[in-house]
C-alpha cells in the first residue's frame, strides 16, 4: 500500500505542470530547455500532457522537426508519445501523413484513421487525395465535410468511367 502511494506521488511530481498552477511561460521555458538539451522523450511527454494543450502548436512541431537527431529521431519520438496519449491535432496529422504518403505507407494512415488518432480535416483529405481518392473520401466523411465528399464521389465515378472506357467493357 505504501508503495502505491509512493508511485502515485512520484507520477504527480514528474508531471507537475498538469497538477500545479505553473504559468504557461514557465512551461514553455522548461520545454525549450528540454529540447535544447536533447531530451526529446521528456519534451514530447511534456507536450502531450500539459494543461490546455499549450504545447500542441505548430511551433512545437517545428522544434521537433528542426531538432538534430542523435541516436533517435526526435519527430518520431514526438508523434509516438502523442499517439500513446491520444490523438493528433490538425497540424500534427498533416506532418505525420506527408512522409508516410511519400514512403507509400498508406496502411499506417488507414490504421490511424480507424483508431481516431488523426484529425480528419479538409487539408488532410486534400493531401491524401493526391495519392488515394478513396482514402481521401474516408477522411472527408470522418471530418464531416459534405462538399468534399460529393466532389470525391464524383472523382471516384470518373475514375471508374475512365477504366470502363479504356478496357472497352460493353455496357448493356
Amino acid at each position: 500500500m505504501e508503495l502505491d502511494k509512493y508511485i502515485v506521488a512520484r507520477e504527480k511530481k514528474d508531471n507537475v505542470a498538469t497538477h500545479c498552477n505553473i504559468s504557461d511561460d514557465e512551461i514553455v521555458r522548461k520545454f525549450d530547455l528540454l529540447i535544447k538539451n536533447g531530451d526529446y522523450q521528456e519534451a514530447a511527454k511534456m507536450a502531450a500532457t500539459t494543461p490546455k494543450n499549450i504545447l500542441r502548436t505548430l511551433q512545437t512541431l517545428q522544434k521537433f522537426q528542426e531538432a538534430v537527431p542523435q541516436a533517435t529521431y526526435p519527430l518520431g519520438i514526438y508523434f509516438n508519445t502523442l499517439l500513446e496519449q491520444g490523438s493528433l491535432n490538425k497540424y500534427e496529422s498533416l506532418e505525420l501523413c506527408r512522409p508516410a504518403l511519400v514512403q507509400g505507407k498508406k496502411q499506417l494512415i488507414e490504421k490511424l484513421i480507424s483508431e481516431n488518432k488523426l484529425e480528419c480535416s479538409e487539408e488532410l483529405g486534400d493531401l491524401v487525395k493526391q495519392y488515394d481518392v478513396n482514402l481521401a473520401l474516408s477522411i472527408y466523411l470522418s471530418g464531416s465535410l459534405p462538399d468534399k465528399v460529393y466532389r470525391s464521389l464524383g472523382d471516384v465515378v470518373e475514375v471508374i468511367s475512365d477504366a470502363v472506357e479504356r478496357i472497352k467493357i460493353p455496357v448493356k
